[in-house]
């Protein structure tokens, strides 16, 4: 497993704080590193890659609050009225007025 520089530097960091806070787990640690240096790591213990937290951490939270200030705004709940002309009684005859027309 490769690490890159900046997860190295946090690790060793730390394993200093470690070390000056609990110098026994440290030892013990230690010992467990040499005892098992040579065996691989069993499956089950092996993380795997998960790509599908992105999703649920990012980009799902994002998507809710664009659609809960839509829904609020009421832009997409209620779409715009339709306008059309209508024939309105005036005394003597009929004027022909704007409306929105059902749909």
């Amino acid at each position: 497993m490769s690490l890159s520089v900046r997860e190295r530097r946090s690790l060793a960091r730390l394993e200093r704080s470690l070390a000056e806070s609990d110098g026994h787990l440290v030892r013990m640690a230690s010992m467990f590193t040499r005892l098992t240096r040579g065996e691989a790591m069993p499956e089950r213990e092996r993380l795997r890659s998960n790509r599908g937290w992105l999703l649920m951490t990012t980009v799902l939270p994002l998507v809710l609050i664009v659609v809960l200030i839509a829904t609020a705004s009421g832009r997409v709940m209620s779409p715009r009225p339709v306008w059309c002309s209508a024939l309105t009684p005036l005394s003597g005859g009929y004027i022909q007025v704007p409306a929105v027309c059902p749909r």
